[in-house]
């Protein structure tokens, strides 16, 4: 493979002429990868096509049973060869069928190493998407240089049939795996509380120091005012999901969410102690919360914040989070920001 510059790129409008040009030629059916747009006009692709494509990434317009997927071109310098799909969680239908990725290589590209980086450059996007430990990918048994390609990429089978191989490919983003079978963010019981109240009010501490308070002079709502009391009240109620991470069996994160009405839910004191920061802890239990929040069939997520704490903010909108509003009260020496994620 010679090309210069080789990288994947999400569909777009600016790049429309292009990705047309690669998808009307893409067969309606190869090796398990449909292609309904096989054939498609400029203005149908324009008009129908590339807006289902797009929207689809964000969620919208999905037929019964499809979850969001994401579609990637593999651009070597200024030409498309590839497109690769990646599905952003697994349904029943994908955890025992296609799984998480599947993806196509222009047959004029095909055994020049186009497949294998292509696959890698997206398993790292992927990592900001899946919110499951594996990526799960299905291949035909005809089609061995495809497995081969997965196998390159840090693949196992785990299962085959008379038509497929079943392969796992590690998400290196997810720092929570099983361990003893356990796995490492999990539900919250009661003898956990201590734990789940520590982890809390350890967080808030760098919160605390910049506004110069302490657990004894701290205003009311704040989180240093959680007990265990207020956590079990919590556990007791409807309708509220509260999990805790463990690091080395050392509880290290913790997060609550409160389903409520039309599809919405609210997270709460997503913590992570200061001494396990900077090794993808919060990002594991954000995902972790997307995806519960998916389960129970939520489509967004309502969450608070310290407004004045721009790292944390700008933390949760590289992560997706919207900004949708501000709040002073007189109880708090801070301003309250407001954001929601779409999922």
């Amino acid at each position: 493979m010679t090309g210069p510059v080789l990288y994947v790129k999400a569909a777009n409008r600016e790049d429309t002429e292009k990705e047309w040009q690669f998808v009307r030629n893409m067969p309606p059916d190869e090796n398990g990868l449909t292609n309904e747009w096989y054939g498609v006009s400029r203005e149908d692709f324009e008009t129908k096509a590339l807006p289902q494509m797009i929207a689809f990434s964000e969620g919208k317009g999905l037929p019964e049973g499809y979850v969001p997927e994401t579609f990637l071109f593999l651009w070597d310098d200024d030409r498309i060869v590839g497109q690769y799909r990646i599905r952003h969680y697994l349904c029943e239908s994908l955890r025992t069928g296609a799984g998480h990725i599947g993806y196509f290589i222009g047959k004029e590209f095909r055994g020049r190493g186009y497949g294998t980086e292509g696959l890698r450059l997206t398993l790292e996007a992927a990592r900001e998407i899946v919110p499951e430990e594996e990526f799960y990918l299905r291949v035909n048994r005809s089609n061995p240089a495809s497995l081969h390609v997965m196998l390159k990429n840090g693949g196992r089978i785990v299962r085959e049939d008379e038509d497929k191989y079943y392969v796992r490919i590690p998400n290196p983003g997810k720092k929570h795996k099983e361990k003893n079978g356990e796995s490492m963010i999990r539900k919250v019981e009661r003898a956990d509380l201590p734990a789940c109240v520590r982890v809390i009010r350890d967080s808030f501490r760098t919160v605390a120091d910049e506004f110069g308070f302490t657990e004894e002079n701290a205003p009311r709502f704040t989180a240093f005012a959680m007990s265990e009391d207020w956590l079990h009240w919590q556990m007791d109620g409807e309708h509220r999901l509260m999990y805790l991470a463990e690091e080395d069996g050392v509880p290290c994160g913790y997060y609550s969410l409160q389903l409520q009405d039309g599809g919405e839910c609210e997270l709460s004191n997503l913590s992570v102690l200061p001494e396990y920061r900077h090794r993808g802890i919060g990002t594991e239990l954000l995902r972790h919360a997307a995806a519960t929040a998916k389960e129970q069939g939520c489509t967004v997520i309502n969450l608070g914040i310290v407004e004045e704490n721009r790292v944390l903010r700008e933390w949760y909108e590289r992560n997706g989070a919207v900004h949708t509003g501000t709040k002073k009260f007189d109880f708090f020496p801070f301003t309250c920001g407001y954001m929601k994620i779409q999922l």
